[in-house]
């Protein structure tokens, strides 16, 4: 299972799809011309890669607040239409349309997060807290007529509109929160690296070179003491620092 909303548990993915429905609901009201008056379905996804000459991307938000609406951009026409109730139009009208109301359904939902201000611009201008799922970005869809729309929120924007609950009051539970706080724990990182014989283990010497069985792209494990896992994670660096980043949790067979 992804991390993708493992860590905002499943009351806060639905606040979280109820409160972006509202928002979509009143969009639909102000801007479609034959709208129904049925709830907005707004459905967790994966968050679309369109690359910058496939899409029309628009971003709102601040820093790691930031939110993101996005179509396939030969899809403006068709949206175009439907907004207005028409079957066909002139195209550019139609962009036109299509064009200004995503711009403010974009704004709504950047005030959900606490910012509205919309520019436009392609995939490579992404934040990474948009773009990337193991950071906490969060994707959601819905359709307008024929036409998918695809929504994400940084985990900063997400937080912003479906605050997590206050934690629980109590002069125990505040100690034992302290110690948590600043008690640290020791984390390992590997894989398993390949087999070799005793013989060859014996005749080891520094600077010898060690051939895996493993391709460079084998998910590390994570573990905490106690070899308890955490999950997978791929390797990479930040600055001059080995990273990981969690891509996977462990499996219930892991847990056990």
């Amino acid at each position: 299972m992804a991390l993708r909303f493992g860590w905002i548990g499943d009351s806060r993915r639905a606040a979280l799809r109820t409160k972006v429905g509202a928002c979509l609901q009143a969009w639909r009201a102000d801007w479609c011309v034959a709208h129904d008056d049925g709830p907005a379905h707004v459905e967790e996804a994966p968050i679309v890669p369109y690359s910058p000459d496939e899409a029309f991307v628009l971003q709102a938000g601040a820093g790691a607040a930031c939110v993101m609406v996005a179509i396939a951009r030969d899809e403006l026409v068709r949206l175009g239409n439907w907004l207005a109730g028409v079957l066909e139009s002139t195209a550019a009208l139609s962009q036109e349309v299509a064009r200004a109301a995503l711009e403010d359904l974009t704004r709504r939902i950047g005030e959900l997060a606490g910012e509205g201000e919309v520019w436009e611009h392609g995939q490579s201008a992404w934040p990474q807290s948009l773009s990337r799922e193991e950071l906490g970005a969060v994707g959601l869809t819905f359709n307008a007529g024929s036409v998918a729309v695809t929504l994400a929120l940084a985990r900063d924007a997400v937080d912003v509109v479906c605050p997590a609950g206050p934690a629980a009051a109590g002069p125990v539970l505040h100690a034992r929160a302290d110690a948590v706080d600043v008690s640290p724990v020791r984390l390992t990182a590997g894989f398993e690296f390949g087999t070799i014989s005793m013989r060859e283990l014996a005749d080891l010497r520094v600077g010898e070179v060690l051939v895996g069985e493993c391709p460079l792209d084998t998910p590390v494990r994570v573990l905490a003491p106690g070899r308890v896992p955490l999950g997978h994670a791929r390797m990479g660096r930040i600055g001059g620092r080995l990273a990981v980043a969690l891509t996977q949790h462990p499996t219930s067979q892991e847990n056990v």
